[in-house]
């Protein structure tokens, strides 16, 4: 091998093992372009080569088309389409663009299948906003920076494209200092039996649509699959945006894949032409021929490998027979979008590639898009003594004081600084208030349903135990659909992980991978869709390494089970019952944000799920609901007891100015903001028939207290102007920034 090939192997993230492979597989050695496509065909972010044995162990039974560009389920006459994917990397060194072309490759996953979008969510992670033990004033700047950019990155872009961006979740911890998670999820419907999927018909023609191809976003498969340099280089491989030629086109897709002329359909997201065409050939089991000088370039004396490589974004490509092109290119026209056929597939496992007639590359397609699968080598890292003192008793007044500094902290308090930015009601699916209720509820008219979509994650609880975190964080979703009155239907998952190359994180991804497993098998719901980021890691500017914790994330989708949802509220004269979980101090509280905030670490004693517990929890509360008795309801999850019978109050106070609670708590911090599972907060004006409900079905309850109109949150041993605390944890962030 030359220098000059070992340069460009190091450069293209191929390992000499990879290249044998590659001769071995080609009879030959590759030419220098077809180096660069299977470079961007086998790195971690197109070919899964580290996760795919272990991710393909998630159930799937009960899910559609789990194995294309996004997996749904099927609710009545129709599928709806669901999916979640990373933009970590780019969203690092180019926050606005890589925010805002997240959104637009999850929307090309969802519209690929002749899905209609109906909704966007997402789930941000971020670095502390101000400086701390372990946050300089630089880093924190700089987190303040990532965070209102990646907000108008999402804001601009998906505001434009008439999708509604209806929930979501936004976490702060310093893991997240260097690296950034910013994963977007998207939906959509499409009647059951007009799904397109990317498997392309011989004979085929291949057609390319939307905006001209540029260098934009060139190397981006390969940069998310490799650790953070901080080299401004990078910017090059982050994608520029236009969310108005892609609401273009999600028009034409929509109207291109009305015509039984059409056969196959794909979005040119990671990998661009390459990925896309490639996969619709293997998928369709036939030979593929590209004439790369019909590409429509928007730059001059672009080289082949920059065509294929290029990510440029808002461009979809379909298979079609003659007249399916005619189609097109009419409808492109109408849209005015570009229009090209670019080539055409026969009988047959190859891949070819002409430039202006010289055949440039030849390979077999199943060795370019089935790349060697490896084994991980995990390894149970050594987990730090931890000396800090959690079971410190406080005084009543220093327990009203960290409340108040509770409310105030990032982690706990109201992110409408961020999700007011975005329009949660265009395209008028959207149930009232979003935001005040467990999951995001929508309308389906096609069926007359509704359902609901939620995103949740606590790498906290991850890094403390990955298998049980992972457990909980799946029973977490399904709490706060069952506090909604929906039922889990099927989950979609972005997986974001360190280096898996270490046996450490390693042990963190199958640990994770296995918790999820079983926890879905218990509940019988499956993975429809799914994405994997490695490699969330690298080198600050003083030389120190930093990794994020594993942090799963999971996106529920769920039908509501009654005519209206459980909002998450409270009114005037309601008592609130605590129902599951009593109050007690042998009760494990790790992983609490609570802990997290005041002690700038968390303890390694996490709680564990009994499935038969949840049931009766939830049947009660359906029960509940079916019988008129709830105002409202909500889970207990982060910030525990407290935090969230104040969530109950905040959500109230706009209907009721004077709102106010009075109830007997333990002085304990522990206890009222340790996050405990199987517990519910439950408001009702029937007091007496719910303690009887409850008593006879011997589901363990505890009456907290009751709503009134004081203004005033009475907890016994302390008293709390609600609107002073509301004012702080409304204000909270923005206030930051």
């Amino acid at each position: 091998m030359t220098q000059d090939n070992l340069m460009l192997l190091k450069n293209l993230g191929l390992s000499k093992f990879e290249y044998t492979e590659i001769k071995k597989r080609l009879n030959r050695a590759p030419n220098s372009l077809e180096l660069y496509l299977f470079s961007a065909m086998w790195s971690e972010h197109c070919g899964y080569k580290h996760s795919k044995k272990y991710i393909s162990l998630l159930p799937r039974k009960k899910s559609c088309f789990s194995s294309e560009n996004s997996g749904g389920i099927r609710i009545g006459r129709h599928i709806i389409f669901f999916k979640t994917e990373s933009h970590n990397h780019p969203s690092a060194v180019e926050p606005y663009q890589g925010a805002a072309t997240g959104i637009g490759g999850i929307l090309r996953d969802i519209l690929a299948m002749n899905a209609r979008p109906i909704a966007l969510l997402n789930s941000l992670k971020f670095g502390p906003v101000e400086p701390g033990e372990r946050c300089s004033k630089e880093a924190a700047r700089r987190n303040q920076y990532l965070l209102n950019r990646v907000t108008e990155g999402i804001s601009d872009y998906g505001n434009s494209t008439g999708v509604p961006n209806i929930g979501g979740e936004t976490g702060f911890n310093d893991c997240f200092n260097l690296s950034p998670l910013v994963n977007v999820m998207a939906a959509g419907i499409c009647h059951k039996n007009k799904v397109k999927t990317s498997k392309v018909k011989k004979n085929s023609y291949i057609v390319l649509i939307g905006s001209k191809t540029g260098r934009d976003g060139l190397f981006g498969a390969a940069f998310a699959s490799k650790e953070l340099e901080n080299n401004s280089k990078d910017r090059l491989s982050v994608q520029i945006g236009d969310p108005y030629i892609k609401k273009n086109t999600i028009e034409a897709t929509l109207e291109i894949l009305k015509s039984k002329n059409v056969n196959s359909a794909q979005d040119l997201g990671a990998a661009g032409l390459l990925s896309s065409t490639s996969e619709m050939a293997a998928k369709g089991r036939v030979s593929m021929e590209l004439y790369l000088e019909n590409v429509p370039l928007r730059e001059k004396n672009m080289q082949p490998y920059e065509i294929m490589l290029s990510e440029s974004q808002e461009r979809m490509i379909f298979g079609a027979n003659k007249k399916g092109v005619e189609e097109i290119k009419k409808i492109a026209a109408k849209y005015e979008l570009n229009a090209s056929v670019i080539g055409k597939t026969a009988e047959g496992n190859t891949y070819n590639l002409y430039y202006n007639g010289k055949l440039e590359a030849s390979l077999p397609i199943n060795a370019l898009t089935e790349p060697p699968y490896y084994d991980l080598y995990p390894s149970k890292p050594r987990t730090p003594n931890i000396t800090k003192d959690f079971n410190k008793n406080f005084t009543p007044e220093e327990i009203k004081r960290m409340i108040f500094k509770f409310c105030a902290a990032p982690e706990f308090s109201s992110k409408n600084y961020i999700f007011s930015q975005y329009d949660s009601t265009v395209g008028v699916r959207t149930l009232q208030n979003p935001h005040s209720i467990g999951v995001a509820p929508l309308y389906l008219f096609e069926e007359k349903k509704t359902i609901g979509f939620s995103m949740d994650s606590n790498e906290e609880q991850c890094r403390i135990n990955p298998y049980i975190g992972a457990y909980n964080l799946i029973f977490e979703s399904y709490r706060n659909a069952v506090s909604s009155g929906f039922e889990p239907l099927g989950i979609t998952n972005c997986l974001n992980f360190a280096n898996p190359e270490n046996s450490d994180i390693a042990y963190q991804f199958t640990q994770t991978t296995e918790g999820m497993k079983n926890a879905l098998k218990t509940l019988k719901i499956p993975v429809v869709s799914g994405n994997v980021s490695f490699y969330n890691e690298g080198i600050d500017k003083n030389g120190s390494k930093i990794k994020i914790h594993p942090a799963p994330t999971i996106g529920t989708l769920s039908l509501l089970k009654f005519k209206t949802p459980i909002y998450s509220v409270i009114e005037p004269d309601n008592t609130v019952f605590l129902i599951g979980k009593k109050i007690t101090n042998d009760t494990a509280a790790g992983g609490s944000i609570y802990q997290k905030i005041f002690f700038d670490d968390t303890e390694e004693n996490l709680d564990t799920i009994d499935f038969r517990f949840e049931k009766k929890l939830k049947k009660a509360i359906f029960k509940l609901k079916q019988k008129n008795f709830l105002t409202g309801a909500i889970d207990v999850s982060k910030g525990g007891m407290l935090g969230a019978l104040l969530i109950l109050l905040f959500n109230s106070v706009k209907t009721c100015k004077k709102l106010g609670f009075k109830g007997i708590f333990p002085p304990d911090i522990k206890l009222l903001l340790g996050e405990i599972t199987g517990r519910y907060l439950i408001s009702t004006k029937n007091k007496d028939e719910v303690e009887k409900y409850l008593r006879k079905t011997k589901t363990p309850f505890e009456i907290l207290g009751n709503s009134d109109t004081t203004g005033v949150l009475d907890l016994n041993f302390a008293k709390i102007r609600l609107k002073e605390l509301n004012e702080i944890y409304q204000n909270a962030i923005s206030e930051k920034i």
